[in-house]
């Protein structure tokens, strides 16, 4: 059975995720702290492609509503199980969204993780990580999906805002996800 994840909620989480990184805009160890926080508590014992349609629906629905013109991207090992455009969103935000993903992927993180560790270190992602930089960006707004031991199985994506709002929309809605578990 499909969980309802009330798109309201959604909401009501982006703006208090997103007024918790704008708080700590600049802190980095803080922002590591908050992301890695967020992949210890979001985590699932099943995750499947119909719940993958539910969550990527929900981001749609709360993206649609705030009038985020983003694109949707979720994969399930190799398979992408949705992907979806706001209206608004560039043909770019697909290509973004994947990249992201890669590097949830490669590193098994956030990809705002990934990017953020880059900064602290005073790194250049595009080359101190060696990547081709065409397949993978370490920007926020791809989250892993992780079994209870950590293994990450999948990866949710979207591309459009600002990373750490793309990264807010993503968490939002796997929290709600988990919470309607």
């Amino acid at each position: 059975m499909m969980k309802q994840i009330s798109v309201d909620a959604v909401v009501k989480r982006y703006n208090e995720y997103k007024a918790i990184f704008d708080a700590n805009e600049g802190k980095l160890a803080e922002r590591k702290q908050f992301i890695e926080s967020q992949e210890k508590e979001l985590r699932f014992s099943d995750f499947s492609v119909d719940d993958a349609w539910e969550v990527g629906s929900a981001i749609y629905a709360a993206a649609h509503r705030l009038q985020l013109p983003v694109a949707i991207d979720i994969r399930l090992g190799l398979q992408r199980a949705f992907h979806a455009a706001i209206p608004g969103a560039a043909e770019d935000n697909d290509a973004w969204a994947e990249r992201k993903g890669n590097v949830v992927l490669a590193y098994g993180h956030a990809s705002l993780y990934v990017g953020t560790d880059f900064q602290q270190k005073e790194e250049d992602f595009d080359v101190s990580s060696r990547r081709n930089a065409h397949d993978f960006a370490a920007h926020g707004g791809a989250f892993p999906l992780l079994l209870p031991s950590g293994l990450v199985f999948g990866v949710t994506a979207v591309s459009g805002l600002p990373s750490i709002y793309d990264h807010s929309l993503v968490t939002a809605t796997l929290k709600e996800f988990v919470s309607a578990q």
